[in-house]
């Protein structure tokens, strides 16, 4: 296969695979959620809520905490093929890199520093985690 059809295929398994690969990522901002708000819940008021939004995109999760109007936008950037997270309308901070993997079975994110491909849960603990629990 030359470049150019390498090329169209690999734009035919994105549009294949990124959906896959961003309902694993809504499946695990839903499980930090959950998991925050059964130690936190009312026993402090705190508590977290996840809903789509398309400001940035098809594949956009806004992440509110309930006890003001804090939210972060978690979002695959299809322009750089970034997870990248936005909190309150803020300068745009990139998580990580999202790719098809290279036997083409599916999507996957990556570090951009190293190329080393990471959990989808690493991802999410990169998007949320200073939001959730201040600085890290």
């Amino acid at each position: 296969m030359g470049w150019v059809e390498d090329r169209f295929q690999n734009e035919a398994d994105f549009k294949k695979f990124v959906p896959q690969l961003w309902n694993a990522m809504r499946d695990s901002i839903g499980v930090a959620i959950s998991e925050f708000n059964s130690h936190m819940g009312d026993k402090s008021g705190e508590h977290l809520e996840a809903t789509d939004c398309t400001s940035m995109g098809t594949y956009c999760r806004r992440v509110t905490r309930g006890s003001g109007p804090i939210s972060i936008e978690i979002f695959l950037n299809a322009k750089t093929r970034t997870l990248t997270a936005r909190q309150d309308g803020a300068t745009l901070i990139t998580v990580c890199g999202y790719r098809i993997r290279h036997d083409r079975t599916g999507g996957e994110f990556f570090l951009e520093s190293t190329g080393d491909s990471i959990e989808v849960d690493i991802a999410c603990r990169g998007a949320l985690e200073t939001f959730i629990f201040g600085r890290v």
